[in-house]
């Protein structure tokens, strides 16, 4: 599938089992992956539950959420790139570890082996929706044997 100005807004969301987030209870932040600078940090609202995983919505996508698949050649010296998804399977598959931090008051959290649930691009703006098992509190290392707190 190309994407192309004026293509039809896309959602996708995978097959998993999880609660939707609630209006009010999200707490923004921004949000990066582990390995890459803090400066790539990309916004979002962290949204804790009682009795749902750990839910994070970002305003941009965290990961490629696109593959280019195929370019040819133009007359005119210029090329045609077609991109398409990645397959659901693959981003569901992911376990990714993301550092954030939280607007109101500076705290730290990272959320261990956290994967794609779902995503909607196009026309507008791009969100990108991640959950992981649990989330930690005031900690952004590589080592999560004693962590200060956690939310599961």
């Amino acid at each position: 599938m190309s994407l192309r100005m004026g293509a039809r807004r896309e959602r996708h969301n995978l097959p998993m089992a999880t609660l939707g987030s609630g209006a009010g209870v999200g707490q923004r932040g921004r949000f990066w992956l582990q390995g890459t600078s803090e400066e790539e940090a990309v916004a979002g609202t962290l949204f804790l539950r009682p009795g749902a995983h750990p839910r994070l919505e970002l305003d941009a996508a965290l990961v490629l959420l696109m593959r280019e698949t195929s370019r040819r050649p133009l007359p005119d010296g210029g090329e045609v790139r077609t991109s398409s998804p990645v397959p659901e399977e693959e981003l569901a598959s992911q376990s990714l570890t993301i550092h954030g931090t939280l607007d109101k008051n500076g705290e730290d959290v990272t959320l261990p082996s956290a994967f794609t649930v779902g995503w909607t691009m196009g026309p507008g703006p791009t969100s990108h929706q991640m959950e992981a098992l649990y989330a930690l509190w005031a900690l952004h290392s590589g080592s999560y044997d004693q962590p200060q707190s956690s939310y599961a």
